[in-house]
């Protein structure tokens, strides 16, 4: 039978009993006393490690993980024309891959300009290879022979501009290729392609549809990193700093603050911070609700500590805990700073025993113990 289960009737003829018997239950002050352990037994009294601490966590907010605009990017028709195959609906890619095709007539009129410049430039090089033979003789000036290399070095510049056009505007490399070495123009098809490695999402295109220039056609999200945002209360936001430590709940993965905003809402007297998380496993999603807490870390004169949240009592009108150290019982003032579904976190003014055991179970007897002990020395 274990003293918290009596009723109050039979704890209060215990106690009575028990401080009855002064000698082995004598108290050195108000803050401790010795209790044999066969008394210890009797009330039911259990213990559990303490453990010491570097830093510890806040408590926990509610957040919302976004996507940053500088990972967003919205896929556009380069050019006007009709869908003939939608290849990629959804789901991860790679940059550079194909999502979409196009045929589009503005797209022939791009491959007939690179033509013309690669028929310029045909006549160019003629023109500069006459020349340099002709200034051998003395026929042609230098200045004709300079005009006719800075012509030919014109249309190549363009025609690597252009041909770094049609590779934007969507034609493949291999229809680039060809267009040249055959000087006949290829299929308008233009290929929609991924201008990042992500996710796709909101797709807003079905083949046979006809596209404008710049009409969205899907956007691509980079969800490495993600970002979390919390609405934090302002007196805890004026505690943070940038850099610091953050820690979901589940799955237990870490961050750091990025942005504190300047301003709070006026109507909740929050501020909206944002803690990026690597997420490498892609564990989180956009729109997902998460748990988190603010990791703080030990300051200086601090002794930081964590143990099982059925430790803490309250005597002398202060948060305390009770150090076993065989027969001794001793009261410790702490300061709380957070609990946990089973754990307490808290603080000391004083470094504890190494290895100190702490009372998680009939705190209330231990408490009425002292109180009549209290009682008595007076």
């Amino acid at each position: 039978m274990k003293f918290l289960n009596l009723s109050s009737t039979t704890f209060l003829h215990t106690l009575l009993w028990v401080t009855s018997l002064m000698m082995p239950w004598q108290l050195h002050a108000a803050d401790s006393l010795t209790l044999a352990p066969e008394k210890q037994a009797f009330l039911g009294i259990q213990t559990a490690p303490v453990k010491a601490l570097s830093s510890f966590p806040g408590r926990s907010y509610p957040g919302e993980t976004i996507l940053p605009p500088n990972q967003t990017f919205l896929v556009t028709s380069p050019l006007s024309g009709m869908v003939t195959k939608v290849i990629r609906i959804h789901g991860p890619v790679k940059k550079g891959e194909i999502i979409a095709e196009l045929q589009s007539p503005e797209l022939l009129n791009a491959q007939k300009n690179f033509l013309n410049t690669l028929s310029d430039l045909k006549a160019a090089q003629a023109d500069l290879n006459r020349a340099k033979k002709l200034s051998q003789t003395g026929v042609v000036s230098t200045k004709k022979y300079q005009q006719a290399e800075a012509s030919l070095k014109k249309y190549q510049q363009i025609k690597f501009q252009q041909r770094q056009d049609l590779a934007l505007l969507g034609m493949a490399d291999t229809a680039i290729t060809q267009l040249e070495k055959t000087s006949r123009l290829q299929p308008a098809i233009i290929q929609i392609r991924s201008p990042v490695e992500g996710e796709l999402y909101n797709l807003q295109i079905r083949s046979g549809q006809r596209l404008s220039t710049n009409q969205p056609i899907i956007s691509v999200a980079q969800i490495t990193p993600i970002v979390v945002e919390a609405k934090i209360p302002l007196h805890t936001a004026q505690q943070l700093m940038m850099e610091q430590t953050a820690q979901l709940v589940t799955p237990q993965v870490k961050g750091k603050i990025e942005y504190i905003p300047g301003f709070a809402d006026p109507m909740t007297q929050t501020v909206n911070v944002h803690i990026e998380f690597a997420n490498q496993d892609h564990s989180l999603r956009p729109g997902q609700m998460v748990q988190l807490h603010f990791i703080f870390e030990q300051q200086d004169g601090d002794y930081l500590y964590q143990v099982n949240r059925n430790a803490i009592s309250q005597y002398d009108n202060q948060d305390v805990i009770y150090i076993q150290q065989a027969e001794q019982i001793q009261v410790i003032p702490v300061e709380v700073l957070n609990f946990t579904q089973t754990q307490m976190f808290f603080k000391t003014a004083q470094p504890l025993p190494q290895n100190a055991q702490v009372i998680v179970s009939s705190t209330s007897a231990v408490k009425a113990l002292l109180d009549v002990s209290s009682e008595g020395g007076e």
